[in-house]
This record gives structure tokens, sequence and C-alpha cells, in this order.
């Protein structure tokens, strides 16, 4: 925006212009990737709860409870939204480690008895079942993907599908908050699968939705030879893979080609999505 606009927005709005990074609802905002030092109030409240403790009368088991119930939900609200940097999971673990083996801020290596990632595992596995945070983050993320596919009543989801394409999460978004959803867009394909309705929020080649695995997967030799490896199933089938591959293919992928058009035969859209 221009600075005469600007100005005449916050004359308008009776408001006043500051800069990014800030909060808003309790989130640290950003046009571009944000340093460690914003996330450092995450960081303050752990170190608040941990003083109030009094970790020499509780066991080890009684460590884990407050680390699992009360600790870790300190960070649900922002891994939900945005992915953690990797020094942040390190500080946040250094002080798990130490609450959890010698009761306070900081210990040495000598006195953890299991090394962390052991610690992570489940009781099953034989560790304490304390949570990974850097798994536990992307798995909040997998269910924000999610809820753009099936969350109907959604205002939020709504308005990303108006300016952007499901299938490749691309379009009107941008900054890296979306590049990071797009990396894990494809983690998210494959643990899922799809109910085809319209086939517009579908990715052809990516999505399981015919079969048990993914097009992509199946038939190797043909996707290499793609030029539309980001088009949805209703924009496949509309077109019939026209002008889709390379002018010269493999005959394994043109083998491949004769069924994949076989599957779009077979396939009937609907009007829902």
């Amino acid at each position: 925006m221009n600075d005469g606009l600007i100005q005449q927005c916050i004359d308008t709005l009776g408001c006043k212009r500051e800069s990014f990074p800030q909060n808003y609802l309790g989130l640290p905002l950003s046009a571009h990737k944000l340093p460690n030092l914003v996330f450092s109030t995450y960081i303050e409240r752990i170190e608040k709860s941990l003083s109030s403790w009094q970790a020499s009368l509780l066991n080890t088991m009684g460590r884990v409870v407050l680390i699992n119930s009360v600790l870790d939900s300190k960070l649900i609200y922002v891994m939900s939204s945005m992915q953690l940097p990797p020094g942040l999971l390190q500080q946040v673990d250094k002080l798990r480690r130490a609450f959890l083996w010698a009761g306070d801020q900081n210990t040495s290596s000598s006195k953890c008895l299991v090394a962390l990632q052991n610690v992570c595992t489940t009781k099953e596995l034989g560790g304490l079942g304390i949570k990974d945070l850097g798994t536990h983050n992307i798995c909040l993320l997998l269910k924000l993907i999610h809820r753009l596919h099936c969350a109907n009543y959604s205002a939020w989801a709504t308005w990303i599908r108006q300016r952007a394409n499901l299938a490749s999460l691309k379009g009107d978004l941008r900054g890296h908050h979306w590049e990071m959803l797009r990396t894990l867009l494809p983690l998210y394909q494959a643990i899922t699968t799809v109910s085809l309705g319209n086939g517009k929020s579908t990715s052809f080649w990516n999505d399981v939705w015919v079969g048990d695995d993914a097009l992509a997967d199946r038939f190797p030799a043909l996707f290499s030879h793609g030029t539309q490896k980001e088009a949805s199933v209703s924009m496949a089938i509309t077109s019939n893979l026209q002008n889709a591959f390379v002018s010269r293919m493999t005959a394994q992928a043109a083998a491949e080609l004769g069924q994949v058009h076989m599957l779009i035969q077979q396939t009937t859209l609907q009007e829902a999505s």
C-alpha cells in the first residue's frame, strides 16, 4: 500500500501503524519467517511453571505427568498454527530433560539416565510416553490441512478454498506459513484416502482416490513423463489428459497411459465437493 492510502486508513479507522512481527490472538505474525527471539515468551512461560513446582518432592513418574499435562499444553495452541523453529524445540527439550531427571531447570548429562529419544517412545516400547514435540507439531499441522478439506462449515476453510487449489495448496496464498504447509502436503496425501466428489480439491496423481495407493506410485513411468503433475481429478477427467505428457514416451509409459485412460472412463464425478 502506498503511504497516502495507509494514512487514510489510519484516519478512518482510528488505529495506529505498526510493523511485523506482532501478536494477534496470542500468535506471533509476520510476513516473513519468524526469528527464534519471537518465541521467547513461550520459554518464559515454561520456566515460570517449573520454578513454582516443588520437584524434589515428586518421583520420576510424577514429573512425567506434569510434563505431559502442563508443560506440553503450553505449546499446543501455537503448534496447531505454525511450525516451531528447531532452536525453540531444543530449548524446551533441555528444560523438560532437566526437570525430569534433576527436578531443576538445568542438569548435566551424567544425571540423565536414558537418552531423550528413548524417553519419548511409548510405554509399550519401553519409554515414558513423553511426546516428541517435533512430531507432535507436524501432526497438529496435518490436522490443520485436514480442516481445509473436511471443515464444510469453517469460514476460514471456505476463504482458503476460494483462493487456492487444495490439490496443491497453490494460489493466492503467500508467506512462509503456506510454504511450510505445502511441504507437509505430500505427507498428508500419503496417510489419507479421498472420497471423491467433484474432484476439484483432489490431486489426480498424489492423492489416494482410487485403489489403495496414489497413481504416481502405481504408474511411475507415466508420472515421470507428465507435464501437469499438480492437476486435480476434475481437470484430468475433463481434459482426458490431453497435452498432459511429453510428446515422446517409453513403451512402459504408453502401456500405463492405456490403464489410466480406463480408470478415467470408469470414474464418475459428483456435483458435491
